[in-house]
């Protein structure tokens, strides 16, 4: 049995959450009940081309690619929105993060820690800007 380790929008998903009082509960998830659509697995899969993959992830985080792509990064991104308290489940956990990825601050953010990872930061943040040029064209 083939299985991913994060949440999917490739249909159900087994969760097991560790309560405060240290109970386990487990239940299951499914895309449409937050609202996203199913995907298809070759709509996810990645190529063996690194760059065509980071211009299909910045496309996402730029906001300019609404596919099952950006479902399943909002689909992920909701459990950390709500366990930081910044959403009361996971259906305003997906809202949210879609709405975070509507303002830019996920490129803001890359684009700030690709600057701090660099002594002089110059030529890879000109090489993020030449790829998300790319990603929104």
């Amino acid at each position: 049995m083939r299985g991913m380790d994060e949440l999917s929008t490739l249909g159900r998903s087994s969760v097991a959450e560790l309560a405060e009082d240290g109970t386990i509960l487990e239940y299951t998830i499914n895309p449409q009940d937050l609202e996203l659509r199913d995907a298809d697995e070759s709509s996810l899969l990645y190529s063996s081309d690194r760059e065509a993959e980071a211009i299909k992830l910045l496309r996402v985080l730029s906001g300019e690619d609404h596919s099952c792509r950006r479902d399943i990064v909002c689909l992920n991104a909701a459990p950390i929105l709500c366990i930081t308290n910044h959403a009361r489940d996971l259906g305003e956990g997906v809202q949210k993060a879609a709405d975070i990825i509507d303002c830019g601050k996920p490129i803001k953010k890359l684009k700030a820690w690709v600057a701090a990872q660099n002594m002089d930061a110059g030529r890879p943040l000109e090489k993020l800007d030449e790829m998300l040029d790319l990603a929104c064209a």
